[in-house]
């Protein structure tokens, strides 16, 4: 099956199936999965000064696990990888959290800053309507970019880059893990060096992929 037939399709099982609750009730999303190996290597590494040094091993070893799962899972075939592909890409959720906001905020301020909480990582209890909107709208926009056309754009360039039609998912698989160590990005101690290296290396790898 051809890369570019596997993306449309995953985004057509997406749109119309989003993420079943009956199934990530009984597993771990991929995503919470992700953020826990980021939480995991955060509690072992980033422990004394060598924090920049940790930082370093930490981006290594997420990009490595990820680029390794997504090799593995490259050659379970072409339905499987529309399955995976629709669960990295996670288009209906972001709609679905976003639209939550909007149709708070015609209920009631209170209603819409709980809905926008979901999705921002920001204090919600002091926003006026404005921000609460604006919040949704910014959310919406970066995690649009991170998380549907970033991976999107790598699966379906990955084995033009390498002639490889087993790098194409290792590719997105790598977008969404880099997503997912933003977890580090906090100025609280002690994460005021470590995540200083993740982000400066997801900022500049932005546009190309990382393997």
């Amino acid at each position: 099956m051809s890369t570019p037939v596997i993306l449309i399709l995953a985004l057509l099982l997406d749109a119309a199936l989003g993420e079943p609750k009956w199934l990530w009730d009984r597993l771990p999303h991929p995503a919470v999965l992700m953020g826990r190996a980021v939480s995991v290597l955060d509690r072992t590494l980033n422990t004394g000064r060598a924090s920049i040094l940790a930082g370093l091993i930490t981006l290594a070893l997420l990009m490595s696990g990820a680029y390794l799962i997504g090799w593995g899972l490259s050659f379970l075939g072409g339905i499987a990888q529309v399955i995976i592909v629709a669960i990295l890409l996670a288009q209906r959720s972001l709609v679905q959290h976003v639209s939550a906001v909007a149709e708070g905020l015609r209920v009631s301020l209170g209603d819409g800053r709980s809905a926008v909480a979901m999705i921002v990582s920001r204090d919600t209890t002091d926003m006026d309507q404005s921000a609460t909107a604006r919040a949704a709208i910014e959310s919406a926009a970066e995690n649009l970019s991170d998380g549907v056309i970033a991976p999107a754009f790598w699966f379906l360039v990955g084995d033009r880059q390498h002639r490889r039609q087993h790098d194409r998912l290792p590719h997105a698989q790598i977008r969404k893990v880099r997503q997912s160590h933003r977890l580090h990005g906090r100025r609280d101690e002690p994460h005021t060096r470590t995540p200083h290296v993740l982000a400066h290396r997801a900022s500049r790898r932005g546009r190309r992929p990382v393997a």
